[in-house]
């Protein structure tokens, strides 16, 4: 399988001292910036469960590019976009300006740890909630002789 990413799993690790020294880098560099980037994380536990369920953490925009039709990476995009250009001052009670923006923060942060995750971590994801597999992975799958896949991209 030719992987477009170095990642070599995305199992939980440990934080690390090194993880640590780069947060403290952050910190100091920003520390407003390090505010929303830790409510970010903060919010990112209840998002999931209420946004996937028990299922993997990327289940919703795999659903999202099942219905539509597209990649799974686009969706990352339009969740963005969509939290973005909400119209403000029709914001439910419980949705804060803030909270607009520490989503509109998570949407890409979970695109890029999508873009992060090997290809058969994705399938194994995809195939968790059926049988649909994202076109763009299928497109850069090799066979086991090492030929390329013959399946395109179906979308023009």
């Amino acid at each position: 399988m030719d992987n477009e990413t170095t990642a070599t799993s995305t199992e939980t690790r440990s934080i690390e001292s090194g993880d640590l020294e780069i947060l403290l880098e952050a910190r100091a560099a920003n520390p407003q910036w390090f505010e929303a980037i830790m409510l970010g994380a903060e919010v990112m536990s209840q998002r999931r469960k209420k946004w996937s369920g028990a299922t993997n953490p990327f289940a919703n925009f795999i659903r999202w590019a099942q219905m539509n039709n597209v990649s799974v990476n686009e969706t990352f995009m339009w969740a963005t976009t969509l939290k973005l250009t909400r119209d403000q001052s029709t914001e439910a009670k419980d949705d804060s300006l803030l909270d607009n923006k520490i989503d509109g923060m998570n949407y890409p942060a979970l695109g890029a740890g999508w873009m992060l995750m090997p290809d058969i971590e994705k399938l194994a994801c995809m195939l968790e909630l059926g049988p649909w597999i994202d076109s763009t992975l299928l497109a850069r799958w090799s066979m086991a002789d090492g030929t390329k896949n013959q399946l395109q991209d179906p979308r023009p």
